[in-house]
């Protein structure tokens, strides 16, 4: 199976691996799209986000007003404390090691579906070997994930053993027929897997809103910081004008 370990990967690796789930993800069964799916990219979506221009220099000292002005509207009402922030992410950090530990069920959901569709010889051989990935190698290296950052490592290993599996459960029509039939009954065991997948990723969703919120109001506020510098400075060059005048 695959010989995963917690080192990063390299950037343009994992550039790689992200572009692949996006197109595979698109051809896999929806029972585990979801469990897939589940936002590898962590990093906070406030982060990509652009509060002020690049070219402050060329806005007029009125101009810059009225954006501080716009700035501290937008922040009035939430204003987190680091202390906020530090709560919000490992709330998160918590949330996603839950949703883990539900996908790493997998494992014990491989052992009865290899038992339910009477799955013999090799192909079960290669099947087991998952519960093997899943139960000694990425399980354990959770116990090294201490911050959302270190999570980005652990969560692309742990997806690419994810679209392996997926796979090489595409790879046997007679398997594959079996378990996309009973995707949709709840009372399957691939049905009931799906269901808490769901529920567990509902709540991570939950917890990531209250995070993106946490920072993009901490956005906000270091983008006030950088305007009353630029507002600072320009009154500090009027006053040296006149001087000079």
């Amino acid at each position: 199976m695959l010989n995963l370990n917690n080192q990063y990967l390299p950037v343009k690796t994992c550039v790689y691996i992200l572009l692949f789930m996006s197109i595979f993800i698109c051809n896999i069964p929806k029972v585990l799209a979801d469990s897939v799916h589940y936002k590898n990219s962590i990093s906070s979506k406030a982060n990509s986000v652009h509060i002020l221009p690049t070219n402050l220099n060329e806005f007029s000292l009125t101009k810059l007003k009225s954006l501080k002005k716009g700035l501290e509207s937008k922040s009035e009402q939430h204003r987190p404390t680091q202390k906020a922030l530090e709560i919000s992410e490992k709330k998160l950090l918590n949330s996603l090691i839950a949703y883990d530990n539900v996908r790493l069920q997998i494992a014990e959901v491989i052992i009865k579906l290899v038992d339910e569709y009477n799955v013999t010889g090799s192909y079960k051989k290669k099947l087991l070997g998952y519960c093997d990935t899943f139960s000694t190698r990425v399980k354990p290296a959770q116990n090294s994930v201490h911050s959302l950052n270190g999570y980005k490592a652990y969560g692309t290993h742990f997806a690419v053993a994810y679209i392996s599996l997926l796979y090489t459960f595409k790879e046997n029509p007679i398997f594959h027929t079996k378990y996309m039939n009973d995707i949709n009954d709840p009372k399957s065991t691939i049905g009931k897997y799906r269901r808490e997948l769901m529920i567990s990723y509902g709540e991570v969703e939950k917890v990531q809103k209250e995070y993106e919120s946490n920072k993009l109001a901490q956005k906000h506020q270091e983008s006030i910081l950088q305007l009353n510098k630029e507002i600072n400075l320009r009154k500090e060059n009027l006053i040296a004008h006149h001087k000079v005048d």
